[in-house]
């Protein structure tokens, strides 16, 4: 089976024979956007990846955070992860229990397939 794309993955598990565990194509995608997401920008030496995503997570609940953190994350694919099309972008808040679902759904080109992408970031302020 040929694949696009591979990549270690980030746990740097190994298979029973001893070989770094790998992932391909749209898993490569997903590991390079959770990556992405929890970089801080400026964090690595002579590469530029990140986003402010940790820094929005310790401001209040609101409105504006929750629009904040939607550009951000649009902001950072389009940047850093060329690969992909948004098709749509969610931010859920839950401030009860203090995180945000997103839920990212995207096309990849050179696969010609659509992926989605689901987390939770937990918010690290209480209003």
């Amino acid at each position: 089976m040929s694949y696009t794309y591979s990549d270690f993955k980030t746990d740097l598990s190994v298979t029973t024979k001893g070989n770094p565990s790998v992932v391909y194509d749209k898993d490569v995608i997903i590991q390079s956007l959770k990556t992405i997401f929890a970089t801080v920008s400026g964090e690595r030496v002579r590469n530029p990846i990140g986003s402010a995503l940790v820094q929005l997570l310790f401001e209040p609940m609101t409105a504006a955070t929750v629009r904040d953190i939607k550009y951000e994350l649009k902001r950072v694919i389009e940047i850093y992860e060329p690969r992909v099309t948004i098709k749509s972008l969610r931010v859920r808040p839950n401030p009860d229990q203090n995180y945000y679902d997103i839920d990212i759904d995207f096309y990849i080109a050179e696969l010609n397939q659509r992926a989605g992408f689901r987390n939770r970031l937990r918010s690290l302020a209480v209003i």
